[in-house]
């Protein structure tokens, strides 16, 4: 594999893998920073696939001189980052996203999460759970209902194998707290659905968040960007 989902410049993803992955129980990750304290962490999630690290291939330097630190998580499971019945995984991404935060010394003011579709949910879910201030999300998957318009029964099949599995319009209309949320969504019908259902418990929750609506007619995009993560960071607060 010598490019990755949301590739940058052309890299061996799976050298850089083969030498940075790291694991706790279950879980895989990689976790990236430089000799100097970094400003911000940026913990992004993966989508569905084969254990992706999505935008790693952005944001790895040869000569390791980071300014920010940066966690890649990834679920082969495709179960949501809950994990499969009688796994659950959820308490083991929390910690390696504790052990992140703590080994590279940022305020938890200074921590973003963001992800697409299944990574999505995921940044929105465990910001909420763990009282981070930013989640970024592109084409977030969100509920059961959206998902019966994917003509692919895949999403719903997923979301049942997932444990503890809960539409995230839930999550939020129960949580005492709420990061700020951005949002973008393209034209493919289920993602519009689930935006809707986002957008609607968002406004009941009083929350603080941004809506972009994307050209694009499938599921697939390849933003936000680093550019973009980069300035809303810098637009909600965390450190410049």
């Amino acid at each position: 594999m010598t490019a990755a989902i949301f590739a940058g410049e052309k890299v061996d993803v799976a050298k850089i893998v083969a030498a940075e992955e790291n694991a706790h129980g279950k879980i895989k990750f990689v976790f990236l920073r430089g000799k100097n304290r970094p400003r911000r962490l940026l913990v992004c999630f993966g989508a569905m696939g084969n254990g992706y690290y999505s935008r790693l291939s952005w944001y790895w330097q040869a000569d390791g001189a980071y300014k920010d630190a940066y966690l890649f998580l990834s679920d082969p499971s495709n179960t949501f980052y809950f994990g499969k019945k009688g796994d659950g995984l959820c308490r083991d991404y929390e910690v390696v996203i504790e052990r992140a935060i703590a080994d590279c010394g940022v305020s938890r003011r200074d921590v973003a999460l963001v992800g697409n579709s299944m990574g999505g949910y995921a940044a929105i879910h465990y910001a909420i759970r763990l009282g981070l201030p930013l989640a970024l999300a592109s084409n977030p998957q969100v509920d059961r209902e959206s998902a019966t318009l994917n003509p692919s029964p895949t999403w719903l099949k997923c979301m049942s194998a997932a444990e503890g599995f809960c539409d995230l319009t839930d999550i939020i209309g129960s949580a005492p707290e709420l990061p700020f949320i951005y949002l973008e969504y393209g034209r493919f019908a289920a993602d519009v659905a689930a935006a809707g259902k986002l957008v609607a418990a968002l406004q009941a929750a009083h929350a603080r968040f941004a809506v972009t609506s994307l050209t694009g007619d499938d599921h697939h995009s390849t933003t936000p960007t680093r550019h973009q993560i980069e300035a809303i960071g810098t637009f909600v607060g965390l450190a410049k």
